[in-house]
């Protein structure tokens, strides 16, 4: 996913794009992509996560590295945010495809709604 931002960046760099509808047209792209894998980013990282989990529950594990558990809680937390954050977010962002599939669900909350930038 990186390699894809960075792609674009420097397609946008050292192509002639400057109209308006051409860099419109670049964004939606790559927002397009950043959509598509999301989803599949966010099962990748509960499973790792869970593999974590079940990793550092083995005696070779334990016995080499000590209470493993505690010691990689915070790379469990940090991978879940770093995927499960941003979808929540857009969620709440207008105009966002996210924003329009679970409007029903956060009406109630209606005063966290944000306009995108």
């Amino acid at each position: 996913r990186a390699f894809v931002t960075i792609l674009f960046a420097v397609v946008l760099q050292y192509s002639n794009v400057t109209s308006y509808s051409d860099v419109k047209y670049w964004h939606d792209v790559k927002h397009a992509f950043n959509s598509a894998v999301g989803t599949t980013f966010v099962l990748l990282t509960v499973v790792s996560v869970i593999n974590m989990t079940l990793m550092t529950r083995t005696f070779i594990i334990r016995s080499k590295l000590g209470d493993v558990i505690k010691k990689f809680i915070g790379v469990r937390i940090m991978l879940l945010c770093t995927e499960i954050a941003p979808r929540v977010l857009s969620a709440f962002e207008k105009e966002t495809q996210t924003f329009k599939d679970m409007q029903l669900v956060t009406k109630p909350v209606s005063f966290l709604y944000v306009d995108g930038v």
